[in-house]
């Protein structure tokens, strides 16, 4: 598709045939793009999102979470049984093109499941682990189909679709034949007799070819996404042709805040699965949830800088650290006060930014007008706060082999990268090189700001 760029002149900007989009707004196709980082906002209800948009305008999308036995995204409002999938609906009704984040979960409600309970209680592994084996033997394609209905009536909606979400070796691979697990004991997650992880690999790769050869959805993208142990992350990948996004929960642990002392701001596991992701299976990082937790019972060095201003904000910045250093393309932010949801206040709190002006001054300056983030687009067209993100947006001009930059301000400074985020040029002044064709995509960032997708 072809965007004019001057007075009889066109020059090919797009992603896999979808048109780019302009700056600071998230589209299908600027999902993944090194530099960009698309934010979505969770979790689960209408009026917590809204007042989020009231105070920062919209994000990119939402969050919403789902079982596979009743078929349905049923968390929060969306299980609303007067207004099902309220949520979901909403976002469309305030939004153009939104990217929603969608969990399809199994671990949750095995009672729900065809197995019943056995003799290790509350552990769910086993059942767990035949639930898996249920999926990829095509029990439950009614329902995968019942929830690809959903994607399908919403083509201008992207789904992240998760499948499963946090998954680890002890609660998907626990063979049925192994003794239950004991407390206390530390266990070889690589021992054969009691680990198997093909059927949840099977079973990720069920869903995902189902809603995409079968149901030919052109609209869903598929999330890997183990909790931070290395090895689960390794063990359990189903494989790069079914895995469009590798992702991580990112809590206070996860980002060495308070009385974890990880070395640093970033959990040594962390690091490494995102390192992995990014350097062995190249998969584009995000992160999938994440959210300031007070921790009531911990350390009282984490329970007062908890409790501030200040440390609300060293939480942040600590979260948006990781987000820059490995180059996270999609970031879910819990913006939502558990405690009146009924959540352990132990455990959980108010994290909403716009609770607090020290966090929603820091997440107005590092999220919302940072040209990093790719935000939503209302219904009336204004992106982010006030259309501050369209400001000093300029156009192309092709003139041979160089393109020329207008209304970028004098001696705007330019980078070209190619698909894999690495610099292939840089300047500062109004004109470029273009590419050699055949060189494939490259990426330009003009004074900070995403500003096309290039094809020579």
């Amino acid at each position: 598709m072809k965007r004019r760029i001057g007075p009889g002149a066109t020059v090919l900007l797009l992603i896999a045939g979808v048109q780019a989009t302009s700056a600071g707004t998230a589209s299908r196709s600027l999902l993944g793009v090194p530099g960009t980082t698309t934010l979505l906002v969770g979790q689960t209800y209408v009026g917590e999102y809204d007042a989020y948009r009231h105070a920062f305008g919209v994000p990119a999308g939402s969050s919403h979470y789902g079982e596979i036995y009743s078929d349905r995204i049923n968390q929060g409002d969306d299980g609303d049984p007067a207004r099902p999938l309220r949520l979901l609906d909403f976002v469309d009704s305030v939004q153009d093109s939104a990217i929603v984040e969608v969990a399809m979960s199994w671990k949750d409600n095995p009672d729900l499941s065809r197995h019943p309970r056995d003799a290790c209680g509350d552990f769910v592994g086993k059942r767990v682990y035949q639930v898996n084996q249920d999926i990829a033997s095509g029990m439950y394609d009614a329902q995968i189909d019942s929830l690809g209905a959903v994607f399908a009536h919403r083509p201008a909606t992207t789904f992240l679709l998760r499948i499963e979400y946090e998954v680890s070796r002890f609660a998907f691979s626990w063979k049925p034949s192994a003794s239950c697990p004991a407390s206390g004991v530390a266990y070889d997650f690589t021992d054969a007799s009691i680990i198997d992880n093909a059927p949840y690999r099977a079973a990720f790769r069920h869903v995902a070819t189902r809603l995409r050869d079968t149901l030919r959805l052109p609209n869903v993208r598929f999330v890997f996404h183990p909790v931070r142990g290395f090895g689960d992350a390794h063990d359990l990948y189903p494989g790069n042709d079914v895995v469009d996004f590798v992702a991580l929960s990112l809590f206070d642990d996860d980002i060495c805040f308070g009385g974890h002392n990880c070395g640093g701001s970033i959990d040594g596991n962390v690091r490494q699965v995102f390192q992995w992701a990014r350097d062995s299976v190249h998969k584009p990082r995000m992160i999938a949830e994440s959210s300031w937790q007070p921790l009531n019972n911990d350390t009282a060095w984490r329970r007062a800088q908890g409790a501030t201003d200040s440390g609300r904000v060293d939480w942040l910045s600590r979260l948006r650290a990781v987000v820059d250093t490995f180059d996270v393309a999609v970031w879910t932010y819990i913006d939502s006060d558990w405690r009146s949801h009924g959540w352990d206040s132990t455990w959980w709190g108010d994290s909403r930014v716009e609770s607090r002006s020290a966090t929603s001054d820091w997440w107005k300056r590092h999220v919302v007008q940072d040209s990093r983030f790719l935000l939503g687009r209302s219904h009336a067209g204004t992106t982010g706060v006030s259309g501050s993100r369209s400001e000093g947006v300029g156009s192309f001009v092709r003139e041979g082999s160089e393109l020329c930059l207008r209304g970028w301000g004098i001696s705007p400074h330019w980078t070209l990268l190619d698909a894999r985020g690495s610099v292939r040029a840089r300047g500062t002044g109004d004109r470029l090189s273009l590419p050699e064709p055949g060189s494939g995509a490259s990426f330009l960032r003009v004074n900070g700001r995403f500003a096309a997708a290039v094809l020579p």
